[in-house]
């Protein structure tokens, strides 16, 4: 079952299918274990300024450079994809 992204509140990032077929912690498993967040919420992952949502990620270790292309990749996937303010989870 895939869910679909409201606030992002209730939608653990890695964990759950929101975004296509996979889960991110299955698309970039590399990336997952080296997060200090494995089981938050998408919403935990970026934060609001004038209506403009900007991801961010914190890593237990600084990333190597295969890594770095991981993000990189997980960044474009990401790239148009935001939170709704006012919508629930679901």
């Amino acid at each position: 079952m895939c869910n679909v992204l409201g606030s992002g509140n209730l939608i653990r990032f890695w964990q759950e299918r929101w975004l296509g077929h996979e889960s991110f912690m299955n698309l970039f498993p590399q990336l997952y274990a080296k997060s200090l967040q494995p089981d938050a919420p998408i919403a935990a992952f970026g934060s609001w300024s004038d209506d403009i949502w900007t991801w961010s990620f914190d890593w237990a270790v600084e990333l190597a450079r295969d890594d770095m292309d991981a993000a990189t990749e997980m960044s474009i996937l990401l790239a148009d994809i935001r939170p709704k303010k006012e919508c629930l989870d679901h």
